[in-house]
């Protein structure tokens, strides 16, 4: 789920599509909204597509009122405890409800399914305090934008620890309110296939590895109370980004309410709890915002692992429409248009299959289409010769190449062409044979020989669409991604 944008008007899901609906509440009315997950059968080929209409709306919806949730008339209350107030409702909806299952699979649909549930509660925890309601919707919608991923990873942790205990070396986290996944014993995920999800752990578990030891080990000794995780919620919501366009208003709310919610939380300790010297407990409880940034925050080393994963599940449902399908026919002649057919089947394919990838994704619009210009012919040609071998073999001297889904060309052999005469054919072909030697010889015969890997394959695929043409003029967020 991303939130990088503005909510726009977004196509409602056909009427054909099945559709997976989460009812949440409506803002005003003691009705429902619905939530879709639209999914194109979703478990038997590893495909579901998301409609994102509906969340944006009532994201959208809640974030648009220009004052408070009530809660006692006629009393004034604080930021932090209009703030714990709303946690608590907020909470109630999305903490561990018995009993709770341990899993041991990757559930990407069941995962958005309450990341959704979340934002929309987490939505109208925010709209119960003033200083946060009362602000432009704009500037509203950029610090719930900002602070979410953050929110979310600590309530995951918080509500482990709640529910778990603090054992150190139980790797056990909360995935929505009724599963926990063993991270330590994970098997499989729904989204991808045995052979892909083997080949990434090598991946994510040392990056499951280093979160353990510096964010979820240190709340666990730290043993949060629930006001120091809305204390820390607030400090999220209320740390500006220095390149986003808030308002001046907004500036001076923020640095009004830093000071009043650390002022609260002195009184908290002194008061409260009975704990005079709470300098070391405050660093350390700061120091959980900072380690939760690398796992939550899209220019992480934690999120080159999610790039290759969301990459590699991208290619898994790109391959699927398009690799060879029995029977195949041997051709000895060329086609131009059944040529241009395949390419626009594939061009299409590839477009769907970046767009499962955050950092491509999140680029401006020419920047990704400078960058899919100048890399799709490279995919394509490397993609054709994969789908040979994968379906022919590795013989050195065979010279047949798959050139749509339902033939392959047999290039020692080829005869005439569709889009020429033979006469015009017969004296092309002292042109276009050394280049195909030159091709069997420099890149087909290599590949055979190195027996690639769909892994390997995808690799190459990301370094193809990273490898920014010197010539032409990417944004600075363009280049600066080439290196996350």
């Amino acid at each position: 789920m991303t939130l990088e944008e503005e909510p726009k008007n977004v196509p409602k899901t056909k009427k054909n599509s099945t559709c997976i609906k989460t009812a949440i509440p409506s803002i005003s009315e003691n009705k429902t909204s619905e939530v879709s997950f639209t999914s194109y059968d979703q478990r038997s080929n590893l495909q579901f597509k998301i409609d994102l209409a509906p969340l944006e709306e009532a994201i959208s919806k809640i974030l648009s009122q220009p004052y408070a949730n009530s809660i006692t008339p006629g009393i004034r209350l604080t930021f932090m405890q209009r703030l714990n107030y709303g946690f608590a409702l907020f909470y109630e909806d999305i903490k561990p409800r018995d009993p709770i299952e341990i899993s041991y699979e990757f559930d990407l649909l069941a995962l958005h399914k309450h990341q959704w549930k979340f934002l929309v509660e987490l939505a109208k925890m925010l709209m119960f305090c003033e200083q946060f309601a009362s602000l432009n919707y704009k500037d509203k919608y950029l610090l719930f934008k900002n602070s979410w991923r953050l929110i979310y990873e600590l309530e995951r942790l918080y509500s482990t620890i709640e529910y778990f205990g603090s054992t150190i070396d139980d790797w056990r986290i909360m995935f929505d309110d009724t599963t926990a996944i063993d991270f330590r014993k994970v098997k499989r995920s729904k989204e991808m296939s045995q052979e892909t999800f083997d080949k990434s752990q090598s991946l994510w578990i040392p990056f499951q590895q280093k979160q353990q030891n510096l964010l979820i080990n240190p709340m666990k000794t730290l043993k949060l109370t629930e006001y120091e995780l809305v204390y820390l919620i607030a400090q999220m919501l209320w740390t500006l980004q220095d390149d986003e366009d808030y308002s001046e208003q907004t500036r001076l709310v923020a640095e009004d309410v830093s000071e009043q919610i650390t002022n609260e939380l002195h009184n908290y300790y002194v008061y409260q709890i009975g704990l005079t010297n709470y300098a070391h407990r405050l660093v350390k409880l700061t120091k959980l915002i900072e380690s939760s940034k690398p796992y939550a925050n899209s220019i992480s080393s934690g999120i080159q692992l999610t790039f290759m994963q969301r990459l590699n599940h991208g290619f898994t449902l790109f391959y699927e429409g398009i690799k060879p399908r029995d029977p195949i026919k041997i051709s000895y002649e060329y086609g131009l248009l059944a040529l241009r057919r395949h390419q626009e089947k594939f061009l299409v394919e590839l477009a769907k299959m970046l767009m499962f990838c955050e950092q491509f994704a999140s680029l401006n619009y020419k920047d990704k289409y400078l960058l899919f210009k100048h890399s799709w012919r490279f995919i394509y040609q490397l993609e054709r010769l994969y789908s040979t071998i994968e379906y022919f073999g590795t013989a050195i001297d065979d010279g047949r190449i798959m050139f749509d889904d339902k033939t392959a060309i047999d290039f020692s052999n080829l005869k005439r062409s569709k889009d020429m005469s033979q006469e015009t054919f017969d004296k092309s072909k002292s042109l276009w044979i050394p280049f195909q030697q030159k091709q069997q010889n420099l890149l087909i015969n290599p590949m055979k020989a190195l027996k690639l890997t769909e892994y390997e394959l995808v690799y190459l695929i990301a370094q193809m669409l990273w490898t920014l043409q010197g010539y032409f003029h990417s944004s600075p967020i363009a280049k600066i991604t080439l290196f996350l």
